[in-house]
């Protein structure tokens, strides 16, 4: 393998084409950027003729594959069903990193069995060094759609391996985050959220459940201190679009709340409840890394159901009011990890 290395170092240098090492990383222990990598060194793919990395996501029983080649703006994405043994997964993954630099030598697709048509295995043909017999790859279940090497001729099961849409693969991210409400004040507030998306043709998207809270407001009313909160729970459409690492994203949708009340100050202080709700829409700049993405974003909540603060004055039975805001602007810092 070391003088099939240098031989394709010598020949590249020949052609006038420079190769470099594949950038491999990984976002767990098991498989480590380390072990897809040295995997990586058998199957021969190390040398890649142009700047790419690979990048291995760990999602439980299966595992994400990324290749990015410099200059392309779409990066290519495999799922792979893998079993819980590391080395298992390395060298699953390096199959996949090398398939796609065309380093196996030649590549046959069969499906692998009439009841799972999605289901193809990749096998490495041609005599290895010591004559040992060739080496067969894993099972790889299809996610994106690929683009086919000069040197692969597309067949049924290229289709079936790539998939027939051009839905990438759905990722989940849990978020937090933390900033100030403005809105009858301004407090300090913060969010949960749990947000799926999948990339379509450059576009992410998806949608987002979520939970915010902010710090009681107050306010004076006829010698009183009236306070209130509003938290809420969202469910909004979400869509993102942009570079690899920069992206602006936005969503829209509804929200519910449950406004409390309640009075400090006065002869006879009460609590009182309501539930509430509106729409909301936020606009985000985020900076997309491996397994996470910190952000920054501006939220706009218009409350549509009319609420204010009511103070009835005994014993001459005059009632005094004052409404809630009904609009209200959140600016928040928070990060998103992939689960």
């Amino acid at each position: 393998m070391t003088m099939l290395g240098a031989i394709a170092v010598l020949v590249a240098f020949e052609t006038g084409v420079v190769p470099t090492m594949v950038r491999v990383a990984s976002d767990s222990q098991c498989p480590s950027a380390h072990a897809v990598q040295e995997a990586l060194d058998a199957l021969g793919g190390r040398l890649t003729p142009r700047p790419c990395s690979a990048s291995v996501l760990n999602h439980g029983a299966r595992l994400t594959v990324e290749l990015a080649w410099s200059g392309d703006p779409q990066s290519e994405m495999r799922e792979l069903a893998v079993e819980s043994d590391c080395d298992s997964r390395a060298q699953s993954a390096a199959v996949v990193i090398a398939s796609w630099l065309g380093a196996l030598p030649e590549v046959g697709l069969v499906t692998s069995s009439p009841k799972t048509p999605t289901e193809v295995q990749v096998a490495k043909s041609g005599v290895h060094e010591s004559g040992q017999p060739p080496v067969e790859a894993p099972t790889v279940a299809p996610t994106t759609k690929s683009h086919a090497r000069p040197s692969e001729a597309p067949s049924l099961s290229d289709k079936a391996l790539s998939g027939s849409g051009s839905r990438g693969v759905g990722r989940s991210w849990l978020g937090v985050g933390v900033g100030g409400s403005a809105g009858g004040g301004v407090i300090p507030g913060a969010r949960i959220e749990y947000l799926r998306a999948s990339s379509s043709a450059g576009f992410h998207v998806g949608w987002m459940a979520s939970a915010l809270a902010s710090m009681p407001r107050s306010q004076s009313l006829d010698g009183g201190t009236s306070s209130w909160m509003r938290p809420a729970l969202a469910l909004t459409g979400t869509a993102s679009w942009g570079g690899d690492r920069v992206r602006l994203a936005m969503d829209l949708g509804a929200l519910a709340g449950f406004t409390v009340a309640w009075g400090s100050g006065y002869p006879a202080n009460h609590m009182d409840s309501s539930p509430t709700w509106g729409v909301t829409c936020g606009l985000r700049l985020q900076v997309n890394l491996t397994s996470s993405v910190p952000w920054v974003e501006l939220r706009v909540i218009d409350w549509l159901h009319a609420q204010g603060l009511q103070h009835d004055i005994q014993p001459t039975g005059i009632v005094s009011t004052t409404d809630l805001p009904p609009l209200e602007a959140v600016l928040s810092l928070g990060w998103s990890f992939a689960i």
